[in-house]
């Protein structure tokens, strides 16, 4: 963002007036709030909030770093990533984007290519966050830059691992494309089973005869993060290959 500095725009918790103790403080109130452009500037509380398991793989730090070239080329979107913290403590982080320069618009930066949109939260403030908290804290947010025109935080989910999304303290309503998932419990017979399994094992059977044409395959499951990192390494080897043979670069 051109008019931001490369580090951080910060405004401190709302000052507590005297009479008052912590606990009877809003949350929105106790919150330390920062705005960045420079996603490395704030690894550290995303990579501790990850830890939470309170958000989908899409939010993750690596996912996220890996799609800001593309998303700042191909749609001049730039990060605006806002980070709070509850009385020192990690408390969440909003991977979000801004475009323009006179009239800007807020959104996630995983944009159209996620299926889940979300910001990551620690379970302190997902348990206490009450009605009218994440208002405020989007006013404040707004406050701290000037000359940002709407919002629009699509495609979220009403709820993720138990916890409620907390920006459904904000005006929204129903998204128009639906997104859907499912589990693999039971194995892959379980798994096939859901929808149309006929279909699914004429497709699984063609996929085979492929693979054995093309010189055999085997069915690996990593069991550690150096497997799963070979074998991710092995993936991407080969759709480059692939979207070259196509001639995208």
């Amino acid at each position: 963002m051109s008019s931001m500095n490369p580090a951080v725009e910060r405004q401190d918790a709302v000052p507590r007036h005297a009479g008052t103790n912590a606990a009877s403080r809003s949350i929105a109130d106790r919150l330390d709030i920062t705005v960045t452009d420079r996603i490395e500037s704030v690894e550290d509380i995303w990579r501790a909030l990850e830890e939470e398991g309170t958000a989908s793989v899409y939010q993750r730090y690596e996912w996220t770093r890996a799609s800001l070239p593309t998303l700042e080329i191909n749609e001049n979107r730039s990060p605006f990533i806002v980070t709070g913290r509850l009385d020192g403590r990690p408390a969440f982080v909003l991977p979000l984007s801004v475009k323009g320069r006179v009239f800007r618009k807020l959104s996630w930066i995983g944009g159209s290519h996620v299926n889940f949109s979300m910001g990551l939260y620690s379970r302190e403030l997902l348990q206490g966050v009450q009605p009218g908290d994440m208002t405020r804290i989007m006013q404040r947010v707004c406050r701290m830059v000037p000359g940002i025109g709407y919002v629009k935080l699509c495609c979220q989910p009403v709820e993720w691992r138990g916890h409620r999304n907390p920006m459904f303290d904000l005006p929204h309503q129903r998204a128009m494309n639906p997104a859907f998932m499912m589990t693999l419990d039971g194995g892959f017979e379980a798994t096939l089973a859901h929808g149309n399994a006929k279909r699914k094992r004429k497709k699984y059977r063609q996929q085979c005869r492929i693979a054995d044409e093309a010189g055999g395959w085997k069915f690996l499951v990593p069991r550690d993060a150096e497997g799963i990192s070979r074998l991710l390494d092995i993936f991407i080897e080969q759709k480059s290959q692939r979207l070259r043979d196509k001639g995208i670069t």
